[in-house]
C-alpha cells in the first residue's frame, strides 16, 4: 500500500505543478535539471506525452543514453556543455 500511495503522490505532484500551476501546454518547452529523480523522470515523461518539447540536464553518458532511449528531445551533459548556450542554439523555434 505504501508503494502504491507513493506512486500516486509522485504523479499528482507533477501534474499539479506542470499543468495546473505551470500551465504547460502542447508545443511549449520544459527544462528539468537533475531529471533522474522520480519526480524528474515523471515530469519529463508526462510533458512529452502531452506534446511539450522536453529538455533535461545530466552528468554522465549512461544517463544520456537512457534519456535518448525514452525520447527526451534534448539531453545536455552539464559537465561538458553550457546548458543555456546549448538550449538557445538548438531550440530557437521552441523557446
Amino acid at each position: 500500500m505504501m508503494e502504491a500511495a507513493a506512486l500516486l503522490e509522485n504523479y499528482l505532484t507533477v501534474w499539479d505543478n506542470l499543468f495546473n500551476r505551470g500551465n504547460l501546454k502542447k508545443n511549449k518547452t520544459l527544462l528539468v535539471h537533475g531529471g533522474t529523480s522520480g519526480i524528474g523522470i515523471t515530469a519529463l515523461q508526462l510533458a512529452k506525452k502531452f506534446g511539450a518539447h522536453v529538455i533535461t540536464t545530466i552528468g554522465s553518458y549512461k544517463k544520456y543514453i537512457f534519456y535518448k532511449k525514452i525520447g527526451i528531445d534534448l539531453v545536455i551533459n552539464y559537465k561538458k556543455n553550457d546548458f543555456l548556450k546549448k538550449i538557445k542554439t538548438n531550440n530557437k523555434k521552441n523557446i
